[in-house]
């Protein structure tokens, strides 16, 4: 039986919220604190930039998310 209210948090979900909440990360941070590889991380920045949600920027080769 399923509990009225509860949210299924997904890693995306996760990933949005750290950025939103740290303004600004690198790719390998973020998956450090999601625990999870940077390849994932990196496949789901892919679609959120897609998406609009958030920025992927480059320094030098380090890509880090940035919220919009």
């Amino acid at each position: 039986m399923p509990l009225s209210g509860s949210v299924i948090e997904t890693g995306v979900d996760k990933l949005v919220r750290l950025v939103n909440v740290k303004g600004k990360i690198s790719s390998s941070d973020a998956a450090k604190e999601l625990g999870v590889s940077s390849t994932v991380v990196m496949e789901w920045a892919d679609f959120l930039e897609e998406e609009g949600i958030l920025k992927v920027e480059y320094k030098f080769t380090k890509p880090f998310l940035v919220a919009r």
